[in-house]
This record gives structure tokens, sequence and C-alpha cells, in this order.
């Protein structure tokens, strides 16, 4: 019932302190986060250029993000050899095309050339849900500059932060406008992650729900998980 923007009078201390971009606060010593899944990137099953970038815009060398982004598309049943970058013409046969979209993000921890420090880094940035579109006003700053030149990343950084990001102003700075693939409002999924302490335990919980007020299920949960796998969101 409250307006999915940070309302500084409003007497909802949430509704005070929220912002949709997954940056932490807290009210009444628990420390809250929560992600528009549509500012994440979902995890692409047809082709591998948009993870590609997104590595790229992580820093990742150039020949290695490309290999990367082959073999998610082979796991995923895309393509059915993997050329052997360096060794022009040669190909290693992985066997039948058959489709088997990832299921879990954990899956991308299996890529070959994939590291624990690069899936940590990525993670945060994915999602599996399958989003109406993406939201560059709740995206975090990584995948702005995989969808955008640096300097379009930073004029609609320094835009949301003054909360000044609006239709008109995307299109001045990027040339995007909002349409079916780019949204300018947050949902219907949201990941929600809580943590609390009390003396020596530590609670941490994940849950993605799916909002859709006027909806016959109003509110339904898409995916739990708490204690190690409380970064599982899928």
């Amino acid at each position: 019932t409250e307006p999915m923007a940070r309302a500084p009078d409003s007497e909802n201390p949430y509704a005070t302190a929220w912002n949709f971009q997954g940056e932490p606060f807290v009210v009444d010593g628990i420390t809250f986060s929560i992600q528009d899944e549509s500012g994440r990137m979902r995890l692409p099953d047809d082709s591998g250029d948009p993870f590609e970038r997104l590595l790229l815009a992580l820093d990742v060398e150039p020949t290695r993000a490309r290999r990367l982004a082959l073999e998610l598309m082979a796991a995923q049943g895309t393509v059915s050899s993997l050329p052997e970058l360096g060794e022009e013409g040669e190909t290693r046969d992985i066997g039948p095309a058959a489709r088997y979209p990832f299921q879990d993000l954990g899956q991308l921890e299996r890529l070959p050339s994939m590291d624990p420090e690069l899936y940590r880094r990525l993670k945060p940035l994915l999602t599996l849900y399958p989003t109406p579109g993406f939201n560059p006003t709740t995206a975090p700053a990584a995948l702005l500059r995989a969808q955008m030149t640096g300097s379009q990343a930073t004029g609609v950084t320094d835009a949301r932060e003054g909360n000044g990001l609006n239709d008109l102003a995307l299109w001045k700075l990027t040339g995007f406008q909002a349409d079916e693939t780019t949204v300018l409002a947050p949902g219907p999924a949201l990941s929600l992650r809580l943590e609390m302490s009390r003396g020596d335990a530590r609670l941490e919980r994940t849950t993605t729900y799916v909002v859709r007020p006027y909806s016959a299920q109003p509110l339904a949960t898409w995916q739990r998980s708490s204690g190690a796998e409380q970064d599982d969101d899928r």
C-alpha cells in the first residue's frame, strides 16, 4: 500500500528508509535489502552475448569472457560444440544440443572457466525470474555498464541518486525509451534479504516475493533460502 520509492516524510519506518536497488537499510535492529528482480540481468538461455558483455563490464579478460559465454551456451544446449579459442578452426564436440536452461544459478559454478571469486561477483547481478524487462532505475552499476557506455551509465547513476530518472531523462541520457524491454517501475518480483543478530546467534534469510496487488493471489513466494544458501536467489 506504500509507493515503491523512498518516502522520507512517511510514518512507515520502512518506507522512510527502503530502496529497491539492494542497498542495505536498518529498521529496529534488522538489516534489510530489497532488490527489484527487474534490476538484474535474466540469465540468457539462447545467446551468450549479454553474458559476455556483463563479464567484460566486470573487467574479465576478453578471451575468457568469450569462453565463459560459450560454456554457458553449451551447458544449456544452445551450441553443440565449443571452438578452441586461440586454435583457429579446431572444435571440441560436446554431444547433442538438448535444451536444458539453468534451474539454479549455482550451476554457473560448474562452468569450466568459472572461479569462486567471479561467481561471487556475478551472482547478485543475475536472476532466473522471468522479468518483464530491464529496469535501469534499480540495476547495480555493473549492469548499467554492460548495457550502456561509461558516460551513459554515470549519467543514469547520478540522475537516479537525485530522484531525477524518468522517461524523458533516460531518453536524453541514453537514447533508450521505456517499452516492453525497458521498464522504470519495480516489480512484480522483489527479493527481500533479512539479517539479524542476537548474542552469538545470527539469522539470514532471502525470499523472492511476487507482488500483484490486484490479483486473486496478491503475494506469492517464488523462492526462499536461509543460512549458507541465503544468496541462492532463483
